[in-house]
């Protein structure tokens, strides 16, 4: 039983490594949402904003920031 028990916490601490490793931005979004904001469109305001709080969960229900 104690092997299990070893075996899932090592897997959860993989996990969690894992989601704090950072994560690159997806170019075409970023690019696309300067391209917007520096024309002025409420477009590109919104694409910032959603970048900006873009989250991913781990298994302990703590969030993680996307960009880098």
């Amino acid at each position: 039983m104690q092997e299990y028990d070893k075996q899932q916490e090592q897997n959860l601490q993989a996990q969690i490594t894992q989601l704090k490793k950072e994560k690159s931005g997806d170019e075409i979004f970023i690019v696309v949402g300067f391209i917007a904001a520096f024309l002025g469109g409420l477009l590109g305001i919104i694409m910032g904003y959603t970048y900006s709080q873009s989250t991913k969960s781990g298994p302990s229900k703590k969030k993680y920031y996307v960009y880098e």
